[in-house]
């Protein structure tokens, strides 16, 4: 497989994305993509899109793993969701995979693990890269989800805890 993976922890406020070159299994790209609070939400949306028109030239993605939104809150949800469906019909032509925060965790730790304790982790797994938030940290929790469920990877638990 070619290309790169997308990895997206979605939120109006702080999305997540860490970007993996499938060549390779290594993270090329991390940041998160920090929305303006003050605008409306589709200006928000469009902030988070542009920030996807801008990555796409340089990491053109072959798939794209998502955190499955949960319900917790019904206007965050709501909110959470038309990130999603932004997200969704931007990437239409790209496959997309999703996961349940609980997946990722379990893949990474165990199911129950903090967000810290999953950004520590990975942190030790990638010291190269600086891994801000736990957005960011979530973001690259999705991506190495995808490649361990897709066998394309071995994640060992327990040489990085």
């Amino acid at each position: 497989m070619s290309g790169f993976l997308w990895g997206l922890d979605l939120s109006l406020s702080n999305s997540g994305i860490a970007i993996i070159d499938l060549n390779t299994y290594q993270p090329v790209y991390i940041d998160s993509i920090k929305t303006n609070a003050k605008l409306e939400h589709k200006d928000r949306l469009k902030q988070i899109t542009d920030k996807f028109d801008e990555l796409i030239i340089k990491y053109p993605p072959s798939v794209i793993a998502i955190e499955n939104g949960f319900v917790r809150h019904n206007n965050a949800t709501k909110i959470l969701f038309k990130v999603r469906g932004v997200t969704e019909r931007w990437f239409y032509n790209i496959e997309q995979h999703y996961y349940a925060p609980t997946t990722v965790k379990a893949t990474i730790l165990h199911g129950q693990a903090s967000k810290e304790k999953i950004k520590e982790v990975l942190q030790k797994k990638y010291p190269e890269i600086e891994i801000k938030d736990n957005d960011q940290a979530d973001a690259l929790g999705v991506a190495i989800t995808y490649l361990v469920k897709h066998k394309l990877i071995k994640w060992n638990k327990r040489k990085i805890k």
